[in-house]
């Protein structure tokens, strides 16, 4: 009687191998021709005054050149840090009308691109009042010292007689005062030692208040505060 032939088993099915993933897509570094101005600090600005413009971009460089239209006038040339960042003076015109004005940045080696960053020009003041030159506005407050030049002007020449200086500490009080008849104002050594200095630094201001030739001495214009540093006591 023959055997039985054995039952042939089923040959056993290989796993599935999923393919692997594909690789995210590397999106392309931007390419840029020329500089750039993408955050302008401070962006709101007044008729009649003057700002230092701290400029955050791309490609800066030692031939970059930044300008804000016709209502805004640029002094002296660019200082640039660094290829990121670069700050400029500038002068808003007493007629520039309110509204959004971006940014040009030009070189001649490269090119030159409008914005993304700009300014905001506010509503000029119709009432007198005192705009502040010197020390320039800026992100990093100067440090008071002897001789140090503080200069302002009236948008309405000639509303006041004489001029009250003001130096102001952290706690908004009047540290020092002076009377000037000019538009300016130099501390001396003689007005440094007579401060109520501490031994580290401190935040301050100052400010101008313009007044009448009258008795009673009646304010008729004021300017904002502005920053600055107070030197610690030697």
């Amino acid at each position: 009687m023959p055997m039985p032939m054995p039952e042939q088993q089923p040959s056993p099915v290989p796993p599935l191998v999923q393919p692997p993933p594909p690789d995210p897509q590397v999106k392309p570094t931007e390419i840029l021709n020329g500089p750039r101005v993408e955050v302008v600090s401070p962006a709101m600005l007044r008729p009649g005054n003057s700002y230092t413009l701290d400029l955050q971009g791309k490609n800066f460089s030692s031939d970059t050149t930044i300008s804000f239209g016709k209502n805004i006038r640029i002094v002296g040339i660019p200082t640039i840090s660094s290829p990121t960042e670069a700050s400029v003076v500038v002068i808003v015109s007493n007629a520039a009308p309110p509204g959004v004005v971006p940014a040009l940045a030009e070189s001649p080696s490269s090119g030159a691109n409008t914005g993304p960053g700009g300014v905001i020009i506010g509503v000029a003041s119709t009432r007198p009042e005192i705009i502040l030159d010197l020390p320039r506005d800026s992100r990093v407050p100067m440090t008071l010292g002897a001789r140090m030049l503080f200069s302002w002007h009236e948008s309405h020449p000639g509303a006041a007689s004489f001029f009250v200086y003001e130096l102001i500490d952290e706690d908004s009080v009047v540290i020092f005062s002076a009377q000037t008849t000019k538009p300016l104002f130099r501390f001396s050594a003689a007005d440094l030692s007579v401060l109520p200095l501490s031994e580290v630094p401190r935040a301050g201001r100052w400010r101008v208040r313009g007044r009448t030739n009258k008795a009673e001495a009646k304010e008729v214009e004021s300017s904002d505060e502005r920053a600055i540093r107070l030197p610690p006591r030697r």
